[in-house]
């Protein structure tokens, strides 16, 4: 690819090569690796039939990008997010309106005046909330145009120019490994709690630090959802987060 380049005040232009993930359905076609195998083109717009791609200069880079969308840990943690969705779906309008008291309710958390309506809104708010911000969290499922030959997100950005390909990988790695750390200490309280065991004490410690990382990953997540309202990968995706 043409590049122009500034070096010691002066641009030069010269070609570069960069590398793009391209599906390649002849058959016996293997995944580029560690080997030599990676497929050249001279013209990449033909070969992605002018729906895009995302193009990068490191090989290693570009392989971790494609092999995260289907990876293990990408996969467990993308069930586990629409387990953690429906969850707080069942608490919000099942669990909650119909079982919660005031005694659910630490005193830290409630007023002394505040009656029990307000304060089943208040968490059936925080649940659905939790449930809004849970949805940012798929950035693979939203940004990446999986259906064309070349991996791409939008062509054309509003706003967020710097959400790429890359990007969406490292905001989808970074929000379900925060969601890991901040519900893992959360589900060991709780049921330390449920059977009165001492060892709940020790988990406070991580549930309060997990509250503050679960604020970290709601910025994240709600910049994330912002970005899938202006370049998602379909009208169907903006939609869907829209409602």
């Amino acid at each position: 690819m043409e590049v122009t380049k500034t070096i010691d005040f002066e641009e030069i232009t010269t070609n570069e090569v960069f590398y793009f993930l391209y599906r390649n359905e002849t058959e016996g076609a293997i995944d580029a690796g560690a080997e030599n195998n990676f497929f050249i083109v001279i013209d990449s717009e033909a070969a992605c039939e002018g729906n895009g791609a995302y193009y990068d200069t490191d090989p290693d880079r570009i392989t971790k990008i494609r092999d995260n969308i289907s990876g293990t840990y990408m996969m467990v943690s993308e069930v586990y997010i629409f387990f953690l969705m429906i969850v707080l779906m069942f608490f919000a309008v099942f669990l909650i309106p119909i079982k919660m008291r005031e005694h659910h309710i630490p005193m830290i958390l409630r007023k002394a005046d505040e009656n029990n309506f307000h304060l089943i809104m208040r968490a059936r708010n925080f649940c659905l909330l939790q449930f809004i911000l849970l949805s940012g969290s798929m950035t693979h499922l939203s940004n990446y145009y999986v259906e064309d030959i070349c991996l791409h997100t939008s062509n054309k950005k509003l706003l967020f120019n710097v959400i790429d390909a890359n990007m969406t990988d490292y905001y989808q790695y970074c929000l379900i490994t925060l969601y890991w750390f901040v519900t893992f200490p959360l589900i060991s309280y709780w049921i330390a709690n449920y059977f009165k065991d001492v060892s709940r004490y020790c988990c406070i410690p991580f549930v309060i630090t997990g509250f503050v990382f679960l604020g970290f990953a709601g910025l994240i997540s709600a910049i994330s959802m912002i970005n899938t309202l202006l370049n998602g990968n379909g009208w169907l995706i903006r939609g869907a987060m829209l409602g």
